[in-house]
């Protein structure tokens, strides 16, 4: 993901909100990732004024023993009449956060805010 933007700061509640609510799901390295939701910071943004993110978590938070990249555990977003909108990907690096990315449906379009949190459904990638 590209960087734009200077940023330092925690997670809005709305954005760990969203996190918690996709890493509820009970598969490997989620409740690490969940703890690490609480330390993480907001290094940037992929697009200046939307809300897709570049994470950083201090190295002694422990990492999720999980692969990079895309986290298996993606979140859906659906409007009021139950249509697909959205997909919320989590990117990690070496175990741990380094982005929210919200991609929009149809993706020619990009989300402009974060979602509620009551809009959002986890979804498991494999096994």
């Amino acid at each position: 993901m590209w960087m734009v933007g200077d940023s330092d700061r925690p997670l809005t509640s709305q954005e760990a909100a969203v996190l918690r609510r996709i890493l509820t799901v009970e598969v490997e390295g989620a409740l690490e990732l969940l703890s690490q939701v609480e330390e993480a910071r907001v290094t940037g943004h992929v697009v200046e004024g939307f809300p897709s993110l570049h994470l950083e978590v201090p190295e002694a938070v422990p990492p999720a023993p999980v692969n990079d990249r895309p986290y298996r555990v993606w979140g859906e977003v659906f409007d009021d009449d139950r249509k697909l909108i959205a997909w919320i990907l989590i990117w990690l690096d070496h175990g741990r956060l380094s982005g929210v990315e919200f991609a929009r449906v149809p993706p020619s379009e990009l989300l402009t805010a974060v979602p509620s949190v009551e809009c959002v459904r986890p979804r498991l990638n494999g096994p």
